[in-house]
């Protein structure tokens, strides 16, 4: 059960990798099971202060993502969005915000 150092910085190096990134990890087919974490980075995307989307609720925070993303809660977020991860989710608000200025 005993690790010597290199094989600790082994370690380190394993948790500091993808290993466990949660943008790799299989999206929630639905906004309602977007983690709010998650919801609150892509509403930064679309330019909402860091202050403002820390104050929402899970219910606010999905109702301005719906919003901005002009899908419902119910809809697949696969399907509609094209998205099959975390990163995918947060690159769909950023090209979605640059859209909107542009």
């Amino acid at each position: 059960g005993e690790l010597d150092f290199l094989e600790f910085m082994e370690f380190v190096k394993l948790l500091s990798t993808d290993f466990f990134d949660s943008s790799s990890v299989a999206f929630a087919q639905k906004v309602t099971f977007v983690e709010i974490k998650v919801l609150r980075r892509a509403l930064e995307r679309f330019g909402l202060t860091r202050a403002y989307v820390n104050t929402l609720t899970q219910q606010e925070a999905i109702d301005l993502v719906c919003k901005f993303f002009e899908i419902q809660p119910e809809d697949n977020l696969q399907e509609a969005l094209q998205v099959k991860s975390v990163a995918d989710f947060l690159d769909a608000a950023k090209a979605k915000s640059n859209q909107s200025k542009g």
